[in-house]
């Protein structure tokens, strides 16, 4: 069985109880499958991803400049342009951590911790404050980035034994022409916006060891190491 068709077969949580990082408005009542394609304009030193579903409203943009991929700010857009939120990792700190802003407010909405293990595999884990609820909460996303497909679950799968559930899956389907184009399956009353973000982000790390990876005598970034 191939990777796709072995993530076809796992079903995704569709809780009644909404996951809400950045606004309600991004929360569907049915599943959503999205379609990101990554782009780059390197004359304008532009870098781009387009992101489309078949709900208007769930359609998203992101931009950055492409000088240093793993510390440029990116912006989220709505499909009409207007900004939602900016995210980066800070280019003065030696740790591995991803910072997301709301753009109108400038609130910090969550944080992403990295920890890239042996064999191309990464966690991702995003803690937040639930925009509805004040609740404190956490999403893991476990991926590889030689398959690239990743999984995304409401808590830490390595430990709530049987009691992570898994909302969002992010994989390659057969017969994409692009190579960094990807299929994301999120589950019902999960925040649209940030699994595209953790998408990008998942996907933006893995461009940038393999280029330390390929090219000799330049270390690995930072975020090869075990943080926490």
């Amino acid at each position: 069985m191939k990777a796709y068709e072995y993530l076809a077969t796992i079903p995704t949580f569709n809780s009644t109880d909404p996951i809400c990082v950045t606004r309600p408005a991004f929360l569907s009542s049915h599943s959503v499958i999205l379609n990101i394609q990554e782009s780059f304009n390197l004359f304008k030193f532009q870098h781009k991803y387009k992101i489309t579903s078949k709900c208007n409203k769930l359609s998203f943009k992101c931009r950055g400049k492409f000088v240093n991929p793993i510390c440029a700010t990116k912006t989220l857009l709505d499909k009409n342009g207007n900004p939602i939120v900016r995210f980066w990792r800070d280019s003065s700190s030696l740790g591995s951590t991803f910072y997301v802003y709301d753009w109108e407010t400038g609130r910090e909405l969550c944080k992403f911790n990295t920890n890239a293990g042996r064999l191309l595999r990464l966690t991702l884990r995003v803690e937040f404050l639930d925009f509805i609820t004040g609740r404190k909460r956490l999403l893991v996303l476990k991926g590889d980035w030689e398959k690239k497909e990743a999984l995304i679950f409401l808590g830490d799968p390595d430990e709530i034994k049987g009691g992570a559930r898994l909302v969002a899956k992010i994989f390659r389907k057969p017969g994409l022409r692009r190579s960094d184009e990807y299929t994301v399956e999120i589950a019902a009353n999960v925040d649209v916006a940030i699994v595209a973000i953790l998408t990008i982000v998942f996907d933006t790390i893995k461009d940038n060891v393999q280029i330390a990876m390929a090219i000799p005598n330049i270390p690995i970034p930072r975020l090869m190491s075990n943080a926490k």
